[in-house]
């Protein structure tokens, strides 16, 4: 899961009657005549009407979808004007466009006004809404992840943190902005290697997950291997075997035994039990991986040739190395058929096959495959020159 902050725009659902209604263009590319008709209502007084409000916070947000960052700031300059000029400091309305503005000196990185901004905004709705209502908690989100985007993760650590506290406690613990909340602390710590305290924020989003879509779900099953990814930084293998175990019985259940998806989820099992030395339980996992690339991709398609590669790998771990060899040759002549002589796969191919030669004591037919490689070469070619 890569971090998925995200700094939230402050618009209401609106439908593009109500643009239209007071005379704005709806679309971004209207920037023009819709700058326009605000200064034309600047310089008649015109007084704004809440839903006049809405629907420019609206516009504005197209601006910034856009990426038209200079027209963002002109539009969103006017419009604080006129909306602080008929509403005052602390309209919802006034406080959804100030918050704007905010976003568009982030995405410009002008962290500096950024701050200034989500701030102002935080503080109002602190007292104005309450520490606990859901506009207060997205300003916390917002200048949480501004101070995460300028490495101030002391700042950004207490905040993120509320957010989660709060939100359990007032929407509960599996409500969907509870649950973004604590994926941004997931994030937060993981970005910074804080594994250890990121495993139970990502238990508890895999929990309510399980609850509210259930075991098999596709969400659910990404945020299990969210939390497996977690064991693994920290060496926990014991936790990461049951995840897989019931990943795998999930993904065969709905993708079906052979899809792409289910059989990688065998391969990493396999080489959980590896890191392990559970040597006797990988036998049958790549197997069953093997055959089922071999029927639905083909003896010679990259994947297939992996696969008899992974297998081979452990047969020569094993001691078993009249197993080995066939598969060793196998892949050695799939990949020159399909990629080359020369090609650093094929190389690699040709000097697993050498070392178990080395290891059986036929030297001469491991140094035959050992001249293949850039190195041997390279060494050739100096003695030649000598």
């Amino acid at each position: 899961m890569k971090a998925n902050f995200r700094i939230a725009y402050c618009a209401l659902v609106l439908a593009a009657m109500v643009l239209a209604g007071c005379g704005l263009m709806p679309a971004a590319s209207s920037f023009e005549s819709n700058l326009r008709i605000l200064h034309d209502w600047e310089a008649k007084k015109r007084r704004l009407s809440e839903e006049e409000v809405t629907a420019l916070n609206q516009f504005m947000v197209g601006l910034l979808q856009s990426g038209k960052y200079a027209q963002a700031e002109s539009f969103g300059h006017k419009m604080l004007t006129l909306s602080r000029r008929d509403f005052g400091r602390e309209h919802p309305g006034m406080l959804s466009a100030l918050n704007n503005v905010a976003v568009l000196y982030y995405m410009q990185s002008r962290y500096n006004h950024a701050e200034l901004f989500f701030a102002r905004v935080l503080k109002v709705r602190e007292r104005v809404l309450g520490k606990d209502h859901p506009d207060t908690l997205l300003s916390i989100n917002n200048l949480a992840e501004l101070y995460r985007s300028q490495g101030r993760y002391g700042k950004a650590e207490p905040l993120l943190v509320k957010a989660v506290k709060v939100r359990d406690r007032v929407l509960g613990r599996h409500h969907p902005d509870t649950l973004l909340s604590v994926t941004n602390l997931v994030d937060f710590y993981r970005s910074q290697g804080r594994y250890g305290e990121a495993e139970p924020f990502m238990a508890w989003i895999v929990e309510a997950k399980e609850r509210i879509l259930g075991d098999s779900h596709p969400d659910t099953l990404l945020s299990i291997e969210e939390l497996i990814k977690l064991y693994r930084a920290q060496g926990h293998y014991d936790k990461i075997e049951p995840l897989l175990v019931k990943t795998i019985e999930a993904k065969e259940r709905i993708l079906g035994k052979s899809h792409p998806d289910t059989l990688l989820d065998i391969d990493n099992l396999a080489a959980l039990y590896e890191t392990q030395g559970h040597y006797d339980k990988m036998e049958p996992l790549y197997l069953r991986v093997l055959a089922a690339r071999e029927r639905t991709l083909g003896k010679r398609h990259p994947d297939t040739l992996l696969s008899a590669n992974n297998l081979a790998v452990l047969y020569y771990m094993q001691g078993r190395y009249d197993k080995a060899e066939p598969l060793y040759l196998r892949v050695l002549k799939g990949n020159e058929r399909t990629l080359g002589k020369n090609h650093p796969h094929t190389l690699g191919s040709a000097n697993n096959l050498a070392v178990l030669y080395q290891s059986q004591g036929r030297h001469k037919e491991a140094e035959r495959l050992m001249t293949r490689t850039p190195r041997a070469k390279k060494k050739k070619k100096k003695r030649n020159s000598d």
